[in-house]
This record gives C-alpha cells, structure tokens and sequence, in this order.
C-alpha cells in the first residue's frame, strides 16, 4: 500500500472486506457478481460511468496498473472471459487474486480468527 492512499479509499476497502468476512450479505451493501469499480461507485453513491470524476477511483485504477499492469480486469486474465465466469458464478468477492489486492491496501490488516469473525457494520463512503 502506498502511503498516500486516500483515507475514504481505506475505507472503502475495509467497508469491503468486512462485507465479505461476514458472508458477503445479499446487496448489503455490495453484490458478489460486482468488482470492486461497481462496489466503489455504490459506495460513492455514483455508477460505474462517472467513476472517473473521483479521486479515490483514480487512485484505485492507478494502483491496478502499477501492481497489476492492467485496469481492466486486473485480478483475472486480462480478458473479459474470466471476469465474466466470475459474475456468472457470483465468485468476484472470492477472487485470490483481489483479495490479496485489498488485503494489501489496508493499513495494519490482519485476518480475522474463523471463530469471532468481526461483524462491524460496513462503512459508506462519503
């Protein structure tokens, strides 16, 4: 993680993986078929299409490329195929490779016991 990574995008972060930690609750706030640019724009209040207005979705695609050399689809082959299989099989939460990526940006994180799952409710993005 960088260091000047935008608090309201940590946030969002942890908004997500708290989400996923707790089962990945039907739309609730995210959905499992959705990748972390659709997660990010509910979060905002906003779509996918006007996510480039905000800073920490700049911030976000730019940390995609520079740890993944890709923005679109970043965590699966390049190609829309396997983003596709994992919106078919509502796996986008369980995708090794995103988690790794938001695990990552979160400052001090630390994974949770399987008993005690931590069940703070998920934070809105302002």
């Amino acid at each position: 993680m960088q260091s000047n990574q935008p608090e309201a995008l940590t946030d969002f972060y942890k908004s997500w993986i708290n989400w996923v930690h707790a089962g990945c609750p039907f739309l609730k706030p995210y959905h499992t078929s959705w990748g972390l640019c659709r997660c990010l724009a509910e979060a905002l209040g906003t779509t996918e299409g006007n996510l480039h207005e905000y800073d920490i979705y700049t911030h976000m695609a730019r940390d995609f490329r520079m740890e993944t050399g890709k923005t679109s689809y970043p965590f699966n082959d390049g190609s829309m195929t396997s983003f596709r299989f994992d919106i078919i099989n509502h796996s986008m939460p369980h995708n090794k490779k995103r988690l790794a990526f938001v695990k990552a940006h979160i400052p001090d994180y630390v994974e949770p016991m399987k008993e005690g799952i931590r069940t703070d409710e998920p934070k809105r993005v302002a």
